[in-house]
């Protein structure tokens, strides 16, 4: 909140966005957001997003559905999403607590400055009713619903008008990587890092068959079993 009052006093700057080191943007997100195609009278931009919550969260749920919760259900619906949709497990956003992240969010200066309506007023100390981790939804939401603040919420237009928390499904398989599937601890690697592992712990077998995208690695049954040790985490 005070890094937002200290911008909010400079008139150069149009559009705030509240970030932090694990976020990446596409290359053309800045020229957009200030462009006409950006609805420039809207007071919210909101992009669309990539995240390792957005791929953690779709894919528990359909190895719940399906039954398939064992090192088998890892990778597997994973690779379906990313032949069945462009995009993966990317999402527009929705400004309702839980279907935006702040990070996709710019905010139009001059509006924030005439309302002031500051991040922390919604944080769970001050408002028990926000859970954990919901503060960017409850925020953006009070800013639409509550102050009738306008909201532009473009189309999918390509990586380079996205937003990518780190570490993203959608940015790692673009760049040609790896991503691993781990319960708990998803990572992007490289096909060299994959080339290094050990075939007890991790499922190469599965990973370089003929009909593999090679775009997913999970752990093998044995490496599943020790899904909570180092040894079956990669950085």
């Amino acid at each position: 909140d005070e890094a937002l009052r200290l911008v909010m006093q400079k008139p150069e700057c149009v559009r705030l966005s509240v970030t932090n080191g694990d976020n990446a943007y596409g290359s053309e997100v800045v020229d957009y957001v200030l462009s006409a195609k950006a609805a420039v009278d809207a007071d919210l931009v909101l992009l669309p997003m990539d995240s390792r919550n957005f791929a953690s969260s779709d894919c528990r749920q359909l190895r719940a559905r399906f039954k398939n919760e064992g090192y088998g259900g890892y990778c597997r619906y994973f690779e379906k999403r990313f032949q069945k949709y462009m995009y993966g497990f990317a999402r527009k956003p929705v400004p309702v607590i839980g279907g935006v992240d702040i990070a996709s969010v710019f905010i139009d200066r001059r509006k924030l400055s005439k309302d002031t309506i500051f991040f922390n007023e919604f944080s769970s100390e001050k408002k028990p009713s926000t859970c954990v981790g919901c503060q960017d939804g409850a925020w953006v939401y009070a800013m639409v619903r509550k102050h009738k603040w306008t909201t532009h919420i473009p189309p999918f237009s390509g990586l380079k008008h996205m937003v990518f928390h780190g570490p993203s499904p959608l940015w790692c398989i673009a760049s040609g990587n790896v991503w691993f599937d781990h319960p708990d601890h998803v990572a992007c690697v490289s096909h060299a890092a994959v080339g290094r592992l050990n075939a007890t712990l991790f499922d190469l077998p599965a990973f370089h068959n003929r009909n593999s995208t090679r775009t997913c690695l999970r752990l093998s049954k044995e490496g599943f079993k020790y899904k909570d040790e180092q040894s079956t985490v990669l950085a």
